[in-house]
Formats: structure tokens, C-alpha cells, sequence
């Protein structure tokens, strides 16, 4: 692979930095899976040669450090559009379903993202 967005955070972060290829990126910015420290970490010899790994914390929108002026939505927005990134749901419920989309969640079988509808 040649990127990872990393969502579940310290306990996958090493399967993820070995996934990707030599001048891969890996970017975690997410604790799904919680803000456990890794148990006795050494980059030294964990982390693979010629990967780049980087932080991304939501925490920082806003703030002097990374305005939301520098989020370029529109650019994300037109490549969905134009099919560049592959931002298909992977199930759309309505809301009276939310059981169903939560037993799905529950049963790690969506495989992609899920949408629960308002309207």
C-alpha cells in the first residue's frame, strides 16, 4: 500500500506502519481503539526504514497551529465529485433502522463507512 489513515490508533499503529511500502505514509488520526501507550515501544527497531509517519489530531482545527482556513474542503469535495476519491457509504440507513445499523457496526461486517439518515 502506499497510504494508511490510521482511525483506530496505538494498539493497530505498528500493523499499520507495516502495511505500507518502503516511502509509504502513515497518518494516525484516530483513538478508536484507545489512547493505550504502546507497551515498550523503540522506534529504533519497530518502526520500518523509509516510512513516514505523521500525526493528525482534530483537537488543532482552529486554533493559530492550523486554521481552518488551511483545510482545503473544496479540493476534497470536487475530487469526490469527480471520482478521484472513493467516498461511497458502505450501507445508508434510515433512521428508524439505527438498530439494524448498529448491529452491523457491532459485528465489524460494513466494511466501509455507515450513514444513518435524519430525513
Amino acid at each position: 500500500m502506499d497510504s494508511v489513515l490510521d482511525l483506530v490508533g496505538n494498539s493497530v499503529v505498528l500493523d499499520s506502519l507495516l502495511s505500507v511500502r518502503r516511502g509509504g505514509h502513515v497518518c494516525e488520526a484516530g483513538w478508536l481503539g484507545g489512547l493505550a501507550p504502546i507497551e515498550s515501544f523503540n522506534p529504533l527497531l519497530q518502526m520500518p526504514s523509509g516510512v513516514h509517519f505523521s500525526l493528525f489530531g482534530s483537537f488543532v482545527f482552529g486554533t493559530p497551529q492550523f486554521p481552518l482556513s488551511d483545510v482545503p474542503l473544496q479540493a476534497i469535495v470536487n475530487r469526490v465529485a469527480d471520482g478521484t476519491y472513493k467516498a461511497k457509504p458502505a450501507r445508508v440507513f434510515r433512521f428508524s433502522e439505527i438498530q439494524e445499523a448498529h448491529r452491523l457496526m457491532e459485528s465489524n461486517g460494513a466494511n466501509g463507512k455507515i450513514v444513518v439518515s435524519l430525513v
